[in-house]
């Protein structure tokens, strides 16, 4: 067994059975994930998703990854050495790839599998470093596979750089879809720069929104630019970082989204997303929905008045899911139930 094989299979069974196998919400390097790992659902790595917390579908995962050590010793000329990294290469890939379309946040993604194993009673979010670092060992199983088989005379390096090619240029564009539909970005940067007095354009975008907002409770056209800087430093802070949000996407004319998505300064009523221990048992898995009343800065939330999501009863709709401090450490019984169990 080459160093570079046994290289890969430490580094897919580091992605399987040691990182976070689901995306981090935050951003992996923030490293708040470290708080609830490893036993938090949401940053548990694979192996102990499957062991330990009723996940058996990533089980076949560890198979798949282990298979390359029955070559153990063997030449790369032994036809079983082929045999058995195209096995565990190919099995591995799509099965990983499969598993992470076939369950999403509803469950079932599709409905032949929900008629074929019925309800499946839980959920799962993008796949993350752990995922990628496994699917990257798959890929190189299977090129090594290719190559000993002599493909293009058998040349690794050649074979697996196309092996490589092929993924890096379909997640490139992906990726540049992705942010190019982007909804909205990170305002620390465009905070930053207003703070210090830079005159950039997204600076100056930010000013102009903040501008529109404060013209909607007081006069402005008097102000002097002092004034103003100070009235714009008044302002709530997610106003502020909506319009940073926004300058810093401002040729995806967003603009005109601040007012409804931070409302009025007059705003009395919450919307509120949350996901608590129910979530995925007992109630929809990727969380429900509440209003509150907001009086004197304050609002009484009432769990009684917790709904579904659209998401809950189709898989055609598309639901924002529940930020972080939005995640509650208890179980909220009170409001909706799974949609079909009440």
């Amino acid at each position: 067994m080459s160093r570079s094989l046994l290289l890969w299979l430490a580094v897919g069974w580091v992605g399987y059975a040691i990182l976070p196998w689901y995306a981090i919400e935050d951003g992996f390097w923030n490293f708040d994930w470290l708080g609830g790992y490893p036993l938090d659902l949401d940053f548990a790595p694979a192996l102990l998703q499957g062991l330990g917390h009723g996940r058996p579908w990533f089980l076949p995962i560890g198979l798949a990854l282990a298979a390359p050590l029955a070559v153990f010793g063997r030449d790369r000329t032994d036809p079983w050495f082929a045999t058995a990294l195209l096995a565990a290469g190919g099995f591995g890939l799509i099965y990983t790839l499969a598993q992470g379309f076939a369950i999403g946040i509803g469950g079932w993604e599709f409905g032949f599998l929900e008629t074929a194993f019925g309800e499946l009673g839980d959920r799962q979010f993008g796949m993350g470093y752990g995922a990628v670092l496994a699917c990257g060992a798959f890929l190189f199983f299977l090129t090594e596979g290719v190559a000993a088989r002599g493909a293009i005379k058998g040349d690794v390096f050649v074979v697996g750089s196309i092996g490589l090619i092929v993924p890096f240029v379909l997640a490139t564009g992906c990726v540049v879809i992705a942010a190019a539909s982007q909804f909205h970005g990170n305002p620390d940067d465009v905070l930053k720069m207003a703070d210090e007095g830079v005159n950039s354009k997204e600076v100056r975008a930010f000013n102009v929104l903040l501008d529109q907002r404060l013209a909607e409770g007081e006069e402005v056209e008097g102000m002097t630019d002092d004034q103003k800087a100070a009235a714009r430093g008044g302002l709530p802070e997610g106003d502020r970082r909506m319009a940073a949000m926004l300058a810093e996407r401002d040729n995806l004319a967003l603009a005109n989204t601040l007012e409804p998505l931070v409302g009025t300064p007059e705003t009395t009523e919450l919307f509120i997303i949350f996901r608590d221990e129910t979530s995925g048992t007992e109630t929809y898995g990727a969380g429900r929905y509440l209003y509150a009343t907001l009086e004197d800065g304050r609002a009484a939330v009432d769990f009684n008045k917790a709904y579904n999501p659209p998401c809950a009863f189709t898989r055609y709709a598309t639901c924002p899911l529940p930020p972080r401090g939005n995640r509650l450490a208890v179980a909220v019984r009170a409001g909706e139930k799974r949609y079909g169990d009440h």
